[in-house]
């Protein structure tokens, strides 16, 4: 059995029964791999801007193939699909059930899905997993049609991933004027949106990574010598409310063991 790191394991966990997934920028291709080696899905996509990357994929699911009919399971080299070329341009409207874009910085993922924005609406679910940029691409989402149905933390090494799983609105306009939403996009709630706090105890230490960040910007901004005193007090008075932000919400986190007991209670 394929063994994906825990990020792509929980990304995986969001794909259901017999849909077609499109990974774009497939790289390894591990994530398709694992869906069509566990039967998730009866097709996969994968898709790639580099050709090297793509022939690394056809090479790493050749050699499962291999293995499986060696231990006498057959998988066929039909339910992966491999496609050279940008974004998400490289699907149909409607193809995908699901689309997963992760490891990307979330203004480039923003980007991607701008720029196919109808493919992005035909699927029944966008899983997104941006490296930075998390504001942005929830922003976008909120303003180009789309409802954020569920955020999650994971660990991975020293970082603590997000994973943002979004749909699109039935009839939603092509584009909702900045106006409309809740807050500008440089607000707090796009950064760290209260519904990461559903995670458990890795929310809590989210929570208490982004205190001790905003800490250290303060620290060091209380040496500088260059910049303007209206200026420093200015940026010092930004952190300091985003400090009181994050502190609020560490209080408001949930110990795993309530999240726990809830998710036992809803099955």
């Amino acid at each position: 059995m394929i063994k994906l790191s825990s990020r792509l394991k929980l990304m995986a966990d969001q794909i259901e029964q017999n849909e077609t997934m499109a990974d774009i920028g497939t790289d390894h291709g591990f994530l398709p791999m694992y869906l069509i080696d566990k039967a998730v899905c009866q097709k996969v996509i994968l898709a790639d801007v580099s050709k090297g990357s793509l022939e690394k994929a056809k090479s790493n699911v050749k050699a499962l193939i291999e293995k499986r009919a060696n231990e006498g399971k057959v998988l066929t080299s039909d339910s992966f699909d491999f496609r050279l070329g940008d974004g998400i341009s490289v699907l149909d409207e409607g193809e995908a059930d699901t689309i997963v874009i992760a490891g990307m910085g979330g203004v480039l993922i923003s980007e991607i899905l701008e720029r196919g924005l109808s493919v992005a609406h035909a699927a029944k679910r966008l899983v997104l997993q941006p490296r930075n940029g998390q504001a942005k691409l929830r922003f976008w989402l909120l303003r180009h049609g789309f409802m954020i149905e569920k955020e999650l933390l994971v660990r991975e090494g020293k970082f603590l991933c997000e994973i943002i799983t979004a749909v699109s609105k039935i009839g939603y306009p092509l584009l909702v004027p900045e106006e409309e939403l809740p807050a500008p996009a440089s607000a707090l709630c796009y950064e760290i949106p209260e519904s990461l706090l559903e995670n458990g105890a890795i929310a809590e230490e989210y929570m208490k990574r982004r205190i001790a960040m905003k800490e250290t910007i303060l620290k060091e901004l209380s040496k500088t010598k260059t910049l303007p005193e209206a200026m420093l007090l200015e940026r010092q008075e930004k952190i300091f409310r985003e400090i009181a932000y994050c502190r609020e919400l560490l209080a408001k986190c949930k110990p795993l063991s309530d999240v726990n007991e809830k998710n036992r209670e809803e099955c």
